[in-house]
């Protein structure tokens, strides 16, 4: 039972890693896009 908790428990975290990182990539690709239009309008 108790090796059943922490497998769950181990799955979620690293599910939960994996969700953030998707969410940080977006942000990211996001913020190079807008930071990208930024630096050709200042050229």
């Amino acid at each position: 039972m108790f090796t059943l908790l922490t497998f769950l428990s181990v799955y979620e975290i690293s599910k939960d890693n994996k969700d953030n990182k998707d969410k940080k990539n977006f942000f990211f690709q996001k913020y190079a896009v807008n930071s990208g239009k930024r630096h050709n309008f200042l050229k």
